[in-house]
């Protein structure tokens, strides 16, 4: 049910009536080409004011886009103030103009919110700071980080309680209706739906019986008589409950801002490559209220000019930030730009900040992307640290300091490997009853991402690993692969060679073989401080304490306290705290490079480094050295390669990065000045993502810039006709 249609352009402003039927709409006194317009669709069973596309194709704007979240209810006795109105209130202290300028929509998106509870956009990670629900780095006012949105939606209230309330405070989920909705790819005729939510009764034992549905409708059937062709499908779900979130009654949302437990559920969505798809989400509790309407592209059958091609974007380190990419992909996915995001690790910054909290806003701000655009995440070193560092009350992802490995192995919901159940299949299908499951994770967004690439690629991928600390997939043209450097072990190391014989030996079908992870396997930055300490390096740096910009990434010597001023060599098992950043590279390129060799990996991309580089291909992972001809002449080329290229895309939007951008040549002759390092291609800095387009025998990677408007500030292309393993090198003269 829609009960308003508002539109908000730079001229107009108005209300009308919408027919579901209706194909055009006539903007009074105003003629529309390409240009961009945003509609606001108010929907009696959503939690969010959902952005949908009028025009035939939406302008890039480069920012965090603004989230109205109209379902959660205010914790303000008396209800929250229109946000375009409060700066005439005297409890704000802030002006109207200080209050629009919240929104990445200035005074059109104050406006368009009304009162609705929202996490606007433009003021999003201005501070990132773990000071729980009341925090403020200058301590003037305990309540000024609400204005970021650290902990999720909020609002100005409507005449706060003297000495119970604050001018502004955090709003509270509804009951029984799905949130944090994402899509993540499982296989080309697969894809999960996860969702939360949260539920009065959320305890072990009264936990409803019902499993979760999806409703989907089938490609051909996306207009008209939508109630005649569709078809349900049931899934499975869990109950998480970290510490402060044991609740069991409807007055604790109301006096503790959400003490319930997570209700987790997960939906495998049968698919079709390239087929379009609706669908809505509900869980299985009694009374429980129906998601919005989603539409999505299943990835994987691309065509242009009667060619195969493949387009999937790939970042690592973002979160919910102002210049993040959020709306760049937005814009992607509606012009048929890319069908799959890549995310490698470091997500959100922190997941288990403010009681969880922080990773509840994250996935909240990422649903209008990820509801459109399935998507692979990735470990990174913030979901797997331990670490508590001074002045934090909770460690990166976990609330007693477990790492996001744990998590991932206690993903096994009690079912060991193979048989986990995995409700997708035939599109009609009903499930059995939903399994309890069993887990050691200890952060709710480690739950639900977990979970979500167990059910998905985990149990469903080409080689399937059983667990969603690394996994892979066939994507279209590329077989994708994902690995957690945080802890190579025997058994990821031996899964990955089988993977990779598999995936080697389809290259008719699926020619390039991408691997990606969080850590960069070459990159000048760990080079030109191999004898500092891997253990910063690779640790979860304290908030507001790592570089914005890459370049300036902190590196610090070995404890002499801890190693004597002795790096661990041989040691490194034991004295793991001594190992360089040399010793960690060199151990992952002896681990990796012979494999990647073998099998002949076309791409390896990372993140952690808050930067770009991009490189030639490479024969020698450590050094960065490149490839050599059977003449032994050097090559510094992307046509045929004989060796890997590595990418470093690590700023997808870190909290605090600048809206600002840039691209520098790092490549020096072969030979020449060994301060530079030959195989260095391009350096880049400022929030960007790669977009990647594939065809049978080309790869294209386009650097695009987060607030450049959708400037490409780099781009090659890999030109490879006799795709598999890569030939020996010549001995050198």
């Amino acid at each position: 049910k829609i009960e308003s249609l508002n539109f908000s352009v730079s001229f107009h402003s108005f209300s009308l009536p919408l027919d579901l039927h209706c194909h055009e709409i006539h903007i009074p006194g105003s003629s529309f080409g390409r240009e961009h317009v945003m509609v606001e669709m108010r929907f009696s069973s959503s939690l969010f004011t959902a952005a949908t596309l009028l025009a035939a194709a939406r302008s890039v704007h480069g920012n965090m886009y603004d989230v109205a979240m109209p379902l959660y209810r205010p914790s303000c006795a008396n209800g929250c103030l229109p946000w375009s109105e409060a700066g005439s209130s005297t409890s704000t202290n802030l002006t109207q103009a200080e209050i629009d300028a919240f929104f990445i929509g200035g005074a059109a998106g104050a406006a368009s919110t009304g009162s609705s509870c929202a996490m606007p956009g433009a003021r999003a990670g201005t501070n990132e700071k773990d000071c729980g629900l009341h925090c403020d780095p200058h301590g003037t006012n305990t309540w000024q980080d609400i204005y970021d949105s650290y902990a999720g939606p909020w609002c100005f209230c409507k005449d706060p309680l003297a000495g119970a309330e604050n001018s502004s405070q955090y709003c509270v989920p509804a009951l029984d209706t799905p949130e944090q909705i994402n899509l993540q790819y499982a296989s080309p005729s697969a894809v999960v739906v996860g969702f939360v939510t949260y539920e009065v009764n959320g305890s072990a034992a009264n936990e409803s019986s019902a499993p979760p549905q999806a409703i989907l409708w089938q490609p051909g059937h996306l207009t008209h008589h939508l109630q005649s062709s569709n078809v349900t499908v049931l899934g499975v779900s869990h109950r998480y409950a970290p510490p402060g979130r044991n609740g069991t009654a409807a007055a604790a949302v109301d006096t503790a801002l959400n003490t319930l437990p997570y209700m987790m559920h997960y939906v495998t969505l049968a698919v079709v490559p390239g087929g379009e798809y609706r669908y809505r989400v509900r869980s299985g509790a009694v009374g429980a209220r129906w998601s919005e309407d989603f539409e999505f592209r299943a990835p994987g059958a691309n065509s242009s000019a009667g060619a195969r091609v493949t387009r999937i974007a790939t970042y690592g380190d973002m979160g919910h930030t102002q210049y993040n990419c959020m709306d760049n992909l937005q814009s992607d996915a509606a012009n048929g730009l890319v069908d799959l995001v890549v995310h490698m690790g470091d997500h959100c910054y922190n997941l288990g900040q403010s009681d969880d909290r922080r990773g509840d806003a994250y996935m909240n701000a990422f649903q209008p992307l990820l509801t459109q655009l399935p998507w692979f995440p990735i470990i990174g070193n913030h979901e797997a640290t331990h670490v508590l560092k001074p002045g934090e009350t909770r460690v990166g992802d976990g609330d007693s300091g477990h790492h996001y490995e744990a998590i991932a192995w206690g993903e096994a919901y009690g079912v060991a490997g193979p048989n986990i159940p995995f409700p997708g299949g035939p599109v009609a299908q009903s499930s059995p009853v939903p399994r309890r499951v069993g887990s050691t994770a200890t952060t709710a967004l480690g739950h639900h991402l977990a979970a979500g690439t167990l059910y998905g690629m985990g149990t469903h991928g080409p080689l399937p690993s059983n667990t969603s600390r690394y996994t892979s997939a066939d994507i279209g043209l590329i077989h994708m692969v994902g690995l957690d450097l945080n802890n190579l072990d025997p058994a990821q190391l031996a899964w990955l060679e089988a993977d990779l014989e598999i995936a080697n030996a389809n290259r008719a079908t699926t020619p390039w073989i991408m691997v990606a992870s969080h850590f960069p396997l070459f990159h000048s930055r760990t080079s030109a401080n191999a004898n500092m300490s891997a253990a910063h390096y690779t640790g979860d740096e304290k908030m507001g304490d790592y570089a914005v910009d890459g370049n300036k990434m902190k590196f610090t010597p070995l404890d002499d306290a801890t190693c004597g001023g002795e790096a661990a060599g041989p040691e490194a098992a034991v004295r793991p705290a001594c190992e360089t950043v040399g010793e960690f590279q060199a151990r992952l390129a002896e681990q990796l490079q012979p494999l990647f060799r073998k099998f002949g990996v076309d791409l390896y991309n990372a993140g952690h480094v808050h930067s770009y580089e991009s490189t030639w291909p490479l024969c020698d992972f450590l050094t960065g050295a490149l490839c050599r001809d059977a003449n032994g002449t050097w090559l510094q080329s992307m046509n045929e390669p004989q060796g890997t290229v590595h990418i470093t895309e690590g700023n997808g939007g870190v909290p605090g990065v600048p809206g600002t951008f840039s691209a520098t040549s790092c490549t020096v002759p072969p030979g020449g000045d060994r301060g530079g390092w030959p195989g260095c291609r391009m350096t880049g800095t400022g929030g960007a993502y790669g977009r990647i387009e594939a065809t049978p025998t080309t790869l294209t990677y386009n650097r695009v810039a987060n607030n450049g408007g959708g400037k490409i500030t780099d781009s090659f292309t890999i030109v490879q006709h006799h795709h598999g393993p890569f030939p020996a090198q010549p001995p050198l003269a």
